[in-house]
């Protein structure tokens, strides 16, 4: 694990893309990335890969992706891809993703045997089960993106994979952002790469429109990272609780020293998620519900979805905690008796079907 001067200014580099691989090298270079890669090292690249598609801006390019393989490559280490998503449908999701052409040995997260781990001075969990890979390094590769729970998921949110399958509902149900602060502790990345060629705005993560950036942002501070692409997002990174915490536990600083294109060259503002666009009121009460079950909240709240969207592919009933989504009659239902509101329905629904509805 790379060291960060916490409180001091972090390099991060932003980059226009051009030629992706020079252009990873270019990013590479300004942080002086090649002195905490040694030979002979084996490096997980940690990329985003939240459901098994192909959808523009849901995932980590797989063409960024082998750039940065071939970057470690150079460097005489060795490289493999690990990953696990919240939900699989059965499916092979690196071949699913275009990930298994890239010659790159994969590791699936849910399949090894977990570790259960301790988090010293944890904020809200003692010990998290992560996937069983083997490494000496690691590089969060995520895709920049909006998400209706956490604003963002950059490099911080990204190592959310990390945590096996429907174990991240841990997390979830601790309301995420200072789970993500504790879980970085444990499995902190010694560099962050965040992949804005083509990213993602609205109801991200999966279910918001493209949006084309073209551009790389790299830092050895992931806190630093995080920061830079949320404000190149048009969002004010103190509004990210998780960034926040990121700092004040010691991951790193959101103070940054910018290299290269300067943040107002390239900053866009994204559409925010539906959950973003309500009351600061409503919000309060939604960054506590996953927590509290009572029926006045779950009568104030709840999940629908969009029947003309459904395709019936059955993210939301693979996901869901409690089981509380059936199909009846060719058309998802959602029991609302059953639901905590953990939102993972509709962060798994790629459609954009599955909705939260304020009913006052």
């Amino acid at each position: 694990m790379s060291k960060v001067a916490v409180g001091k200014p972090s390099k991060v580099a932003v980059v226009r893309v051009d030629d992706i691989d020079s252009d990873v090298k270019k990013a590479m270079r300004m942080i002086g990335a090649s002195r905490v890669i040694k030979k002979g090292e084996r490096v997980l690249l940690k990329p985003n890969i939240c459901i098994p598609t192909r959808k523009k801006g849901v995932i980590t390019s797989p063409r960024v992706m082998l750039a940065v393989a071939n970057w470690v490559r150079k460097l005489g280490a060795e490289p493999f891809i690990a990953e696990s998503p919240i939900v699989g449908r059965g499916k092979n999701i690196f071949s699913s993703t275009g990930y298994s052409d890239l010659g790159i040995k994969t590791l699936d997260l849910r399949k090894p045997k977990p570790e259960k781990v301790q988090i010293p001075n944890a904020v809200a969990m003692k010990e998290i089960v992560v996937g069983g890979a083997e490494y000496d390094k690691i590089i969060s590769i995520p895709v920049m993106k909006t998400h209706l729970m956490t604003l963002v998921t950059l490099s911080l949110k990204n190592m959310m994979g990390m945590v096996p399958g429907k174990g991240k509902h841990v997390l979830h149900n601790l309301g995420l952002h200072a789970p993500i602060a504790d879980l970085n502790r444990i499995v902190k990345p010694d560099i962050s790469f965040i992949d804005a060629t083509i990213c993602m705005e609205g109801t991200g993560p999966t279910g918001g429109s493209a949006k084309k950036m073209g551009l790389f942002i790299a830092s050895l501070d992931p806190v630093a990272a995080d920061t830079v692409g949320t404000r190149i997002m048009g969002i004010n990174p103190k509004k990210v609780e998780h960034i926040v915490l990121s700092e004040k536990v010691g991951i790193g600083s959101m103070k940054a020293e910018v290299l290269g294109v300067g943040i107002d060259e390239v900053k866009s503002e994204f559409d925010l998620p539906q959950t973003f666009k309500m009351s600061r009121g409503v919000m309060m009460f939604i960054s506590k519900v996953a927590r509290l079950k009572n029926k006045l909240e779950r009568k104030l709240l709840r999940i629908e979805s969009d029947q003309s969207l459904c395709d019936l592919c059955r993210a939301c009933i693979d996901t869901c905690p409690e089981d509380a989504i059936t199909i009846e009659n060719n058309r998802i239902k959602v029991d609302r008796d059953k639901c905590i509101q953990c939102l993972c329905c509709i962060e798994v629904c790629e459609k954009g079907a599955m909705n939260l509805k304020r009913l006052i």
